[in-house]
């Protein structure tokens, strides 16, 4: 640095014997002037420079001409400007100390007790410092000395690189932070943050890595993902709709699929509904009872029956409860489908009438059964005596008329045990194999006759159709009893009649809409319907129809529809009916179908007269007059007579006389040993016995007792002195071809 020495100019040195002008003196003195100020101007733009570099190395602006002027730099003194800018920059830098070393200190306190682990590393993973909490995490059992040097690679991930990955790549390559989630460490899972510090050039010189502990929450989530799956599949695979709505907007918040399956819509649908706005719950009455639930809280029962809001009807039990949430009321619903149920519930409610109706039926049978039983029993001994008594009056007796009377009112009689018998089910039956259509057009001109002139028949018959077995009989005077009561329903008014026929599978689905289910099987059934166009029947009205003397014309017309009932019923039948108030009635019969067979008559004809025949016969009964009746028509037809009054006295007598006995007519229904056992007791003594079972039930609910036992006939209650002649005469040629 050039110095400078401040002072006057020295004066030159005048030139001697020579005497200046004033001109001369003037212009010297200028000129030294001159050199004077420009001397000053040097020294002030050096002094102004210095001060520049000065105020520039310390941070402050550098000084303007203006700030400084040539008088001011010498009035003021630039170095003390100097000094005192030192002053002020050393103060500052005190100041900025005291706060870096509080930061520093507060930056360290919160380095310790920081509850996630933090760790400083340079570019090389060398580890700078790391805080009690890192080695709390991974570093448990290292010494300071142990740690500060060595690289996390080594300390912490045992040399080898996570299989997730490094945050420490990221951030050397990125030079920005990066992020590791859900890292695992001996059982503990972590979240890694690793940030950056750069220099001044802005390169990466160090980086921190902060590790935030997860396993609890992760725990926490994993168990809340748990809950909120089973919750999931509770709603799922709950048998019940559940749905939840937010009480103060209405809004559906929650519902599965079973809540969607009893409404008969789809869950995106259903979630978008409001249930104040459902008319549906309005109709129904389950929006009143879930204000009263809200404004309550009491928890209500509800079973409606509803159209859906997509139009399906629907029957629900209803559970209406209410829960809050955060002090939020909502309302949960949960139903029921009870549709199915309840049309179970009807189903069986009807076939429980109609259980109860065929007991009572069943019951009345046994009582009509047992009472034309005994009935036939009675008449028996009537009509057998008054036909001896014809046979042995003279043809002029007085007396011939009133005995023919006494046997017309005993057929009579007989023919009403009959109608007893077949509403029993238990009637004569005569079994052949029949064809429904040549009935139906055999009787289609006495049917014509029969009904009323306001009624029209129409036939229509099925071609084709398989036979049945069936008594032709008691078959037509189901068709006959039908047509008559279709003519009657009709009255004055026209109307038609019309009987058609056919076949069908009947299986249970159907068979059990039809009475007497319970004895029926599935297969082939043929049928006959007549139906008319009739005044018809109301409900009451068809729930007695089969009553005994139940009618709705005037009385004392007989069993009615209760003997074509039993006479169905006999046939292993079924029947329906149809009925509506003024429009007509419907009855469709069905008989089981017999195929591969042709129309074979087994009816026997009667003989004209008794033929006498001869041999012992053993008869057997518990009733007086039977015995005494049958003695008497026995011996008029030639034959010797044992008599006995039960089982375990004929046992005595047959073995006895078991040489001499042609056959034993044996009563079914006895004291001590019925028929039934009497007839194993005698086969045991002699298995060729020939017996003659005698019932006032029908023979084919008797002989099925004996199929394939060597039961020899059966001879039904009252009978003719001319049909016990034709059934010893069987035994007689039976006997004689052995």
């Amino acid at each position: 640095m050039s110095e400078y020495k401040s002072g006057a100019p020295t004066n030159p040195a005048k030139r001697p014997g020579v005497e200046e002008t004033q001109a001369e003196q003037i212009e010297r003195l200028l000129k030294e002037n001159g050199e004077l100020r420009t001397k000053v101007e040097r020294k002030s733009c050096y002094i102004r420079g210095k001060v520049n570099q000065l105020l520039d190395i310390m941070g402050t602006l550098p000084l303007k001409t203006e700030e400084l002027d040539d008088d001011m730099l010498v009035e003021f003194d630039p170095l003390g400007i100097i000094c005192d800018s030192f002053r002020h920059v050393l103060a500052n830098l005190h100041a900025t100390n005291s706060q870096l070393g509080i930061a520093n200190e507060e930056t360290k306190a919160i380095f310790a007790v920081a509850e996630v682990g933090i760790l400083h590393i340079d570019k090389n993973r060398k580890i700078l410092s790391y805080n009690k909490k890192l080695k709390e995490f991974f570093l448990p059992d290292r010494a300071e000395h142990d740690i500060i040097g060595h690289t996390c690679l080594d300390l912490i991930c045992g040399g080898e690189l996570p299989e997730e990955g490094c945050s420490f790549n990221q951030i050397i390559q990125g030079e920005c932070t990066a992020r590791l989630r859900n890292w695992a460490f001996s059982g503990s899972v972590f979240d890694v943050i690793g940030t950056p510090i750069k220099d001044h050039d802005g390169s990466v010189s160090s980086i921190v890595l902060v590790y935030h502990d997860i396993t609890d929450r992760k725990q926490a989530e994993e168990e809340r993902q748990e809950y909120l799956q089973f919750i999931e599949e509770l709603l799922k695979n709950a048998p019940v709709g559940i749905r939840v709505f937010d009480c103060e907007s209405g809004r559906c918040l929650l519902l599965n699929q079973v809540t969607a399956d009893i409404a008969g819509g789809d869950i995106e649908t259903m979630q978008q509904q409001n249930f104040r706005e459902l008319a549906s719950w309005q109709t129904s009455g389950l929006l009143e009872v879930s204000e009263a639930v809200l404004s309550d809280g009491c928890t209500r029962m509800v079973r409606t029956d509803m159209l859906t809001s997509f139009g399906k009807h629907a029957s629900v039990d209803y559970i209406v409860s209410r829960f809050n949430v955060k002090e939020k009321p909502h309302l949960l619903v949960i139903g029921r489908d009870i549709t199915v149920e309840k049309q179970l519930a009807d189903k069986n409610r009807k076939i429980e009438a109609q259980m109860l109706h065929v007991q009572k039926l069943e019951s009345l049978g046994v009582l009509a059964g047992g009472i034309a039983h005994d009935f036939n029993n009675i008449l028996l001994a009537i009509l057998g005596n008054a036909e001896l008594a014809l046979m042995r009056l003279i043809p002029e007796s007085p007396a011939r008329n009133n005995l023919q009377q006494i046997e017309k009112a005993a057929q009579r009689a007989a023919d009403l045990a009959q109608q007893m018998l077949a509403y029993s089910g238990r009637g004569h039956f005569v079994i052949e194999r029949l064809d429904i259509n040549a009935m139906i057009s055999e009787m289609s001109q006495i049917l014509e006759v029969s009904i009323s002139k306001k009624a029209a028949m129409h036939v229509s018959l099925a071609g084709n159709l398989p036979l049945f077995e069936g008594d032709a009989t008691q078959i037509r005077q189901i068709i006959m009893n039908l047509v008559i009561n279709a003519s009657d329903a009709i009255g004055s008014e026209n109307g038609v009649i019309e009987i058609s026929t056919g076949s069908m599978n009947c299986d249970r689905a159907y068979l059990s809409k039809v009475w007497l289910y319970d004895k029926l099987e599935e297969g082939a059934y043929i049928y006959f319907e007549i139906t008319d166009t009739g005044c018809g029947m109301d409900h009451e009205t068809m729930s007695k129809i089969f009553d005994p003397f139940f009618t709705t014309k005037f009385t004392g017309r007989g069993l009615g529809m209760a003997a074509v009932l039993g006479i169905v019923r006999g046939h292993h039948g079924a029947i329906t009916m149809y009925s509506e108030l003024g429009k007509g009635t419907s009855f469709k019969v069905f008989l089981p179908a017999r195929f591969n067979v042709s129309a074979i008559s087994n009816r026997e004809s009667a003989p004209v007269k008794p033929t006498p025949g001869s041999g012992y016969i053993l008869l057997v009964d518990d009733e007086e007059t039977i015995i005494s009746l049958g003695m008497d028509m026995l011996e008029e037809l030639g034959y010797s007579v044992l008599t006995a009054v039960d089982g375990v006295e004929a046992l005595d007598v047959f073995r006895d006389r078991k040489e001499d006995i042609l056959c034993v007519i044996l009563d079914l229904t006895m004291p001590r040993l019925d028929g039934e056992q009497t007839f194993r007791e005698l086969q045991r003594i002699d298995p060729h016995v020939q017996v003659i079972m005698s019932s006032g039930f029908n023979e084919q609910e008797v002989t099925r007792k004996f199929v394939g036992k060597g039961l020899a006939s059966f001879i039904q209650k009252p009978y003719k002195l001319a049909e016990l002649s034709h059934k010893l005469q069987d035994i007689v040629v039976q006997r004689n071809h052995r």
